[in-house]
């Protein structure tokens, strides 16, 4: 049985297992590193963690606890800071 971390993704309660947590740490960690020296970046990191949580809604269907590949998918889809921020 795999260890579940319950947390609030944009003041949404989530249940996630231990991958599928370190994995949206990990980006969340990412984005905050890439955001510091913004002066708007609390608020675009505010703005992903709610499309995160949105994202998890609409995807996670009858599971109660989000693995590891919706977690994956989730931030695969969303990209990191130098992808975002890339010029076309």
């Amino acid at each position: 049985m795999k260890e579940v971390v319950k947390v609030r993704i944009s003041g949404i309660a989530f249940a996630l297992d231990r991958d599928g947590y370190d994995v949206v740490r990990a980006y969340l960690d990412k984005l905050e590193e890439g955001y510091a020296k913004n002066p708007d970046g609390r608020e675009i990191i505010a703005d992903i963690e709610a499309r995160i949580a949105e994202l998890i809604l609409d995807k996670q269907g009858t599971e109660r606890v989000v693995g590891v590949e919706l977690a994956e998918e989730v931030v695969s889809r969303l990209g990191f800071p130098d992808e975002i921020d890339a010029p076309e």
